[in-house]
């Protein structure tokens, strides 16, 4: 029992540090979201293809999901996207987390997100 506080922060701290913003080949800033009234403008400025997930917020805590690195997911450098709100599960007023990487297969650590807030 005396251990179990010590391994849960251990545990958590990682968790924080496995979601910062700062992946190697993505460096802060290089991500840019632009909430629109019907979408997410996603542009990849970084030196890197990103893969992303992105969802509400509280419906982020409610489900199961896995990264996937295919097409559909894909922003290739210098390249921008438009996700639809409705996509995402989401409306005016809402956070969303928009999730990314850039490894066809990431690990827990490579795994990077931003809050976005809509008008």
């Amino acid at each position: 029992m005396k251990y179990l506080l010590p391994l849960t922060l251990f545990v958590l701290a990682g968790f924080m540090i496995s979601c910062s913003d700062n992946p190697a080949d993505v460096k802060p800033g290089d991500i840019q979201i632009e909430a629109t009234e019907t979408a997410l403008k996603v542009l990849n400025g970084g030196e890197s293809a990103i893969y992303y997930f992105a969802v509400e917020r509280n419906l982020a805590a409610r489900i199961n999901w896995a990264p996937i690195s295919e097409k559909e997911n894909e922003i290739k450098v210098g390249q921008s996207k438009q996700i639809s709100l409705e996509d995402l599960k989401m409306k005016q007023g809402d956070q969303g987390l928009f999730y990314y990487w850039t490894a066809k297969e990431p690990k827990p650590g490579d795994i990077r997100h931003i809050i976005v807030e809509t008008e």
